[in-house]
Parts: C-alpha cells; structure tokens; sequence
C-alpha cells in the first residue's frame, strides 16, 4: 500500500517525491508509528518529509476534554437519545412534522428539517453544533411530542416511563440553556474546524 505509494512512478506516472513535504495525522499507532506505521515508512523512503498532528483533529479533541461536564455530557446524552428516537421511526417523524405544521402556525420558527440530527461524526464539533442548533430550532415541537408518547397508551409502560423520565430532564431549564451556550461556545472553534 504505502510502498506502492512512494515509488518512483506510481502516481499518474509523474515522480510525486520531490514535491512531498509534509503530512498530518491523527494520533493512531498505524499512522505514527516509528517502525510500522506510515511515519516510520515514509520517513525510511523519505526522510526529509515533515511529520505533524492534525490540527483539525487535535482542536477537536481539545474542545471535548474543555467541555466534558457534567452538564455538557447530559446535553450530549438528550442529543444521542433524541436522535435514536426519531432515527428509524418513519411514525414517530411524521407526527413531529405535523406538531412543527401546527407551530408553525402559531411561532415563526425558522425552516429546515424537523429530524434530530446525528451529533457525531467525522467533524465532531461541526456535527455537534448542528444538532444543537436543529435541537434549539424545534425544542418545543420535541418535548409537545415526547408528551403525546408519555401519554400514549398504545405504547408499552415500561417505553413511556422511560420517555417520561427523559421529559423530566430535558424540560429542565439548564438543559435548553446549555444547549444554547454550548452552542455558542462551538461557533468559532466549528468556523476554523471547517476552514482547515
């Protein structure tokens, strides 16, 4: 693999080694390993290369170790909770369009999806603050329809004590508040995640 990448004429048939300078890698033991991770391998072929972290990767790992109370883990826990709530339930997404159809009405809440969005992924803190966003967006169609699932008696007891038990702590103040500011606190380090 990486051997075949460093020789003479692999790349479109055009020497590639003068040209390369420079690599940035997260810090997994296959890509910085002396002897057999690609560091070791590349610097064996190519010792004058520059080897770095990512800064993408290590911003995002500073912003979760600065954000790791108690009450960002519990926003992050309603994010992942409400997400799966809604992620294969074709019925349970249409009856949150119609409760957003009906706000709409009455509040003039900005347009976009009504979907929880996946919290995590390959740009964490871009992902992050999306899903804030979309949870501030329609926070209030999210908790009117956790209340019809509580009181829904088609449901099993034991699924609507446990959505009564999230309702109870997602309507807690400090939770919608945290929301907010966690995502505020996410706007400039997301903005320069992006731009690298």
């Amino acid at each position: 693999g990486i051997d075949h990448l460093l020789d003479k004429e692999s790349v479109l048939g055009v020497d590639q080694r003068p040209i390369f300078v420079g690599m940035g890698t997260d810090g997994a033991t296959v890509n910085i390993g002396e002897l057999n991770g690609m560091k070791g391998i590349v610097q064996r072929n190519l010792p004058w290369v520059f080897w770095t972290w990512c800064f993408a990767h290590r911003l995002e790992l500073s912003c979760r170790d600065a954000l790791s109370s108690k009450l960002f883990k519990d926003i992050d826990e309603m994010l992942l909770r409400v997400y799966y709530l809604y992620e294969k339930s074709p019925k349970k997404c249409r009856a949150l369009s119609d409760i957003v159809v009906e706000l709409k009405e009455i509040y003039d809440l900005p347009d976009g999806g009504n979907i929880p969005i996946r919290s995590s992924g390959s740009r964490w803190i871009n992902h992050k603050r999306k899903a804030l966003q979309r949870i501030l967006d329609r926070y209030g169609a999210y908790m009117a329809h956790l209340t019809t699932l509580v009181e829904d008696a088609s449901l099993r007891s034991a699924d609507r004590q446990r959505l009564k038990g999230y309702l109870l702590k997602w309507t807690d103040a400090r939770i919608l508040l945290g929301c907010a500011l966690y995502s505020d606190i996410l706007k400039p380090p997301s903005l320069l995640s992006l731009a690298l």
